[in-house]
């Protein structure tokens, strides 16, 4: 090398220097090209994160069309149907009638 073969102080220093801000740049440049790699690895895990949550979505959207569509044919209200999928009571026919007097045999 340069430095090896001079006996210039001068440019044994300025060789020195070189090498540094080399190796700085160096260094900086893996820093840059490690954190660019941990952006992407963040920036995959949440598209991936957002991918599942919207497929999870689509799949209660599915099951609570179904349940619907077998509430609805059973006989229950719009009204009835909507107060049991938001977790609401709602009031029954049942809770109308009066209780019968039982027949003795």
């Amino acid at each position: 090398m340069l430095s090896e073969t001079t006996k210039n102080v001068g440019v044994q220093k300025a060789v020195a220097v070189i090498k540094e801000l080399s190796a700085d740049e160096k260094i900086r440049e893996a820093a840059r090209k490690r954190e660019e790699a941990l952006f992407n690895e963040r920036s995959i895990i949440q598209a991936e994160r957002e991918q599942v949550r919207a497929e999870e979505r689509a799949k209660r959207e599915t099951e609570m069309a179904a349940i619907s569509k077998a509430m609805r044919e059973s006989g229950m209200t719009e009204e009835q149907i909507n107060s049991i999928l938001n977790g609401q009571p709602f009031k029954t026919d049942t809770q109308n009638i009066k209780p019968q007097k039982h027949i003795k045999r």
